[in-house]
C-alpha cells in the first residue's frame, strides 16, 4: 500500500517537473520536502501544546517516519519525463487565499485539536 501511494506521488508530481535532467531531482525534493517537513512538525508540536501524555508526541514522531517516502521522491522521478508531462514545468503560484486557510487550518489543529476535545460533559 506504501509503494503504492508513493508511485501515485511521483506520478501526480510529475508536471510540477522540469523537463532539464538536472533540475528535475531539484524540483521534486523541493516540491515534496516542504509538505512532509510541515506535516511532521504541526503533527508532533500538537500534543506538546495541549500537554498531551507521551504516546500521543510519539505518535507525532511517527508521522515523520510513516511519510519520510517523501524524502525520497527525488529518487524516483524517472530520469526522463512521462510520455504526458508538458514540455514545460506547470508554475506554481502563491495565492494569499490558501496562505490564510492554511494558516487559519494550523491555528484550529494546534489550538483545539492539540489541547483535546473533552467529551466526558
Amino acid at each position: 500500500m506504501y509503494a503504492l501511494g508513493m508511485r501515485l506521488a511521483v506520478r501526480e508530481i510529475e508536471p510540477f517537473l522540469s523537463s532539464n535532467l538536472q533540475e528535475r531531482p531539484s524540483d521534486a525534493r523541493l516540491l515534496s520536502l516542504v509538505p512532509y517537513l510541515t506535516i511532521g512538525t504541526v503533527n508532533t508540536l500538537a500534543p506538546l501544546v495541549g500537554r498531551a501524555e507521551t504516546i500521543f508526541i510519539v505518535f507525532g514522531l511517527f508521522f515523520f517516519i510513516g511519510l519520510a517516502g517523501f524524502c525520497f521522491i527525488h529518487q524516483s522521478v524517472g530520469e526522463q519525463p512521462s510520455s504526458n508531462n508538458t514540455p514545460e514545468a506547470l508554475p506554481l503560484r502563491r495565492n494569499i487565499i490558501w496562505i490564510v486557510v492554511g494558516a487559519v487550518a494550523l491555528v484550529v489543529f494546534l489550538g483545539v485539536l492539540g489541547p483535546g476535545i473533552d467529551f466526558s460533559h
